[in-house]
């Protein structure tokens, strides 16, 4: 498994802990995708393989985020996906 790409290889730390995405925010489940399983390491220090399988997040939502996010953007007239470094620069409210 991959070290995820937003942890700071020297300390560890999380660079992305201000504006991360939701599969950090919702205590880094291992998250099922076209590419295998995403999960943030830093909440399966020791875990084996099978143990993060066992705590993968159930996706059958994602038919409905996706029905959603069309009528935002029908509504909106704005579409495309969220990106890390847009959310970076965004001023917080």
């Amino acid at each position: 498994m991959q070290s995820c790409p937003a942890l700071d290889p020297a300390t560890g730390a999380c660079d992305l802990y201000a504006a991360r995405p939701v599969t950090c925010r919702v205590f880094g489940p291992p998250v099922p995708s076209k590419d295998g399983i995403g999960v943030c390491d830093l909440n399966f220090i020791g875990a084996s393989k099978s143990e993060i399988l066992a705590a993968q997040l159930d996706t059958s939502w994602s038919p409905l985020e996706t029905d959603l996010n069309t009528q935002a953007e029908a509504e909106t007239h704005h579409s495309g996906a969220t990106i890390i470094a847009w959310a970076l620069l965004r001023e917080p409210r």
